[in-house]
């Protein structure tokens, strides 16, 4: 029902089976020692660091990492957080749909 998808978001499509929510987080930081206190918030709700992407740019660095295990409120409570530290310049995040059989390699 449309309705669903639209009033509850997250809740009527984690009820699809099938299919996995992944998160990528998308971060630019001034100095690369800042991952160490990005990847202890996303242990410590629970998430898996499934890829990191770094890219070094003029002062700054990107930040791009796959995220598993975590729903998509903590990884928007997490995108907050990192800015509201100063962390973070810039976070932001994609949620991603993934099918089971396609995140286990298969085909």
């Amino acid at each position: 029902h449309a309705n669903a998808f639209e009033a509850n978001g997250d809740v009527a499509l984690g009820d699809l089976s099938g299919v996995e929510f992944q998160h990528d987080l998308n971060l630019i930081v001034r100095d690369w020692s800042a991952w160490s206190a990005v990847s202890e918030q996303i242990l410590s709700q629970g998430g898996d660091i499934h890829a990191l992407q770094v890219t070094r740019g003029v002062g700054a660095y990107a930040i791009r990492c796959r995220l598993e295990g975590v729903d998509a409120d903590v990884v928007r409570r997490l995108t907050s957080a990192l800015l509201d530290s100063g962390i973070a310049q810039h976070a932001a995040v994609e949620h991603l749909l993934i099918s089971k059989q396609y995140a286990r390699g298969g085909r």
